[in-house]
């Protein structure tokens, strides 16, 4: 009687093993040739929010919220190092950080208005892409290897970001 409850239990673990499997989402095609950007966002009375990836988006549309902190980094492109910077209400451009260190503050009510991110030591063609969405002006455009995502000089906060690996 105990074997057959072993071998039973076994079974059913081995079971639910099997089907997890199959609510794991897969990588996404591209992830394994050019790896991954993961980039995490912290939003005004929400704090901190999970780490997303490749292109989705990090922080809120429609709810009003600041972000106010950003981290960044790369994985699966040996030596190769993201560095970004924000630029924060009432402070101006910080320095530049790199490989998921923290960019904007928190903690000081202080929107991120735009921010600059660039490769270091990436491979001939590969760019990373990314875009703001600023309060009262949507999603802007893609930019690209340090180009200024958001706006300066207009107070204006950022709400959510996306960024992407291209090559």
């Amino acid at each position: 009687m105990r074997i057959r409850i072993q071998s039973v239990m076994l079974f059913m673990m081995a079971l639910v093993l099997s089907f997890s499997t199959l609510f794991i989402p897969a990588p996404k095609a591209h992830a394994a040739e050019l790896g991954d950007v993961l980039y995490q966002a912290h939003v005004e009375s929400l704090g901190w929010q999970p780490y997303v990836w490749n292109g989705e988006i990090a922080g809120t549309e429609g709810q009003s919220l600041r972000l106010e902190a950003l981290k960044v980094r790369v994985t699966g492109l040996p030596d190769v190092h993201v560095k970004y910077r924000a630029h924060v209400e009432r402070t101006g451009w910080q320095n530049w950080v790199q490989d998921g260190e923290l960019a904007g503050t928190v903690g000081n009510s202080q929107r991120l208005e735009a921010f600059q991110i660039k490769l270091e030591n990436a491979p001939p063609g590969y760019h990373i892409e990314y875009r703001a969405h600023v309060e009262s002006l949507g999603w802007q455009g893609w930019v690209r290897d340090g180009d200024i995502a958001g706006t300066t000089g207009n107070s204006l906060r950022l709400e959510a970001i996306q960024i992407r690996l291209v090559r």
